[in-house]
């Protein structure tokens, strides 16, 4: 069930504050709750937020008189506001709360302990051209390679 309280507001000029959007539009009933979120590593406005009335009705009454509206010079839109599993229109995978448990965002089909790595680290890439490793007895290549040998015969 969604709450029909909290009404979403979309395009909403990066000097708006929650003191501003409680004023403008505290006049549609009682705010509980103004939340406009901020860009983790800038610290700046991402132009969107959320405001929740008191009673539904206001949500409503906001939503209907603000939607499609010009807002101190930029046309928002403003809807009630629905939980991450009902937006459908959001890609998967990107953003929000919603993604399954253990899923810290990484993006890509790959372990965690793989991101970031080269083949290089893998041992993939073997610039040894058929020379042991030197952390390993020189049996495992059969006799043709001795230790430390650049291949050039012994026995």
């Amino acid at each position: 069930m969604t709450d029909q309280r909290k009404i979403f507001i979309g395009g909403l000029p990066h000097e708006a504050d929650q003191e501003t959007i409680r004023e403008d539009f505290g006049r549609y009933g009682e705010i509980e709750d103004v939340y406009l979120p901020r860009d983790r590593e800038t610290g700046k406005p991402k132009g969107f937020g959320f405001v929740t009335y008191r009673d539904h009705r206001d949500a409503s009454e906001a939503a209907t008189a603000m939607g499609g509206r010009d807002y101190r010079g930029r046309s928002i839109t403003c809807n009630i506001a629905r939980p991450r599993e009902e937006n459908k229109s959001a890609p998967e995978g990107r953003g929000g709360y919603d993604r399954p448990e253990g899923d810290r965002g990484r993006g890509r089909n790959y372990e965690y302990e793989d991101r970031g790595r080269t083949n290089y680290d893998r041992g993939d890439y073997d610039d040894r051209r058929g020379r042991p490793r030197y952390d390993e007895p020189a049996e495992r290549y059969g006799a043709s390679h001795e230790r430390g040998g650049g291949g050039g015969g012994g026995g």
